[in-house]
């Protein structure tokens, strides 16, 4: 059966960024992520809801099918700035981060030349606490079948150079527009958007 999600939803909150180029909670976590995959967000139960500045510049659309996650983007004004989504509950990231990575697809691949990504804690921020975003191209890997997709891995050491983000706390993903899109680049899908260890997806990928 297919669950499909959208709408953009008015939340209020800082759009600040800063851009990395590549090179105490009070009661337990609602959600732990052990050493497997788990997609963001994996059911329909998980979600919560999207945003987009300016709020209707960018129509989002989520899907789920036996198991396989959809979000669909497609961009209406030029002039959009970001766009995310926000989980149900919070996730809380192991410790052992530095062995694990963020993992998505994206179509079409060339639109990484305009993306960056970033988490989001569950706490609102002020303009002075910005997200650190990690521009998306530089993290294309290559499958070791023939497939030519555009496939992407980030660890997350290289979005722990936050010093105000909560691993406990993780609450969303968002994704910073660092150029206008083109117009092929209009409608973008991200598939499999998930936290896995580096290791299972290393075996998958080219060095």
């Amino acid at each position: 059966m297919l669950f499909a999600a959208g709408a953009a939803v008015g939340l209020a909150f800082s759009g600040g960024c800063a851009t990395r180029s590549r090179p105490a909670m009070t009661r337990e976590p609602e959600s732990r992520i052990e050493h497997h995959r788990i997609g963001i967000p994996a059911t329909p139960v998980m979600f919560q809801g999207d945003y987009a500045t300016p709020d209707k510049g960018i129509h989002q659309l989520f899907r789920w099918q036996r198991g396989h996650h959809e979000w669909h983007l497609t961009v209406l004004d030029p002039e959009s700035t970001y766009a995310g989504l926000f989980l149900r509950r919070p996730l809380s990231i192991p410790k052992e981060r530095d062995v694990m990575s963020l993992y998505f697809e994206l179509q079409p691949p060339e639109a990484a030349e305009m993306l960056a990504i970033g988490l989001r804690d569950k706490r609102e921020r002020k303009p002075a606490q910005n997200i650190l975003m990690v521009p998306i191209a530089p993290y294309r890997v290559q499958p070791r079948t023939a497939d030519r997709g555009g496939y992407f891995v980030i660890p997350l050491s290289h979005l722990e150079q936050d010093p105000a983000l909560n691993w406990d706390s993780i609450i969303g993903v968002q994704l910073n527009f660092l150029e206008q899109p083109t117009l092929s680049s209009r409608h973008m899908i991200i598939r499999h958007l998930q936290i896995a260890p580096t290791q299972i997806l290393d075996q998958r990928f080219a060095d």
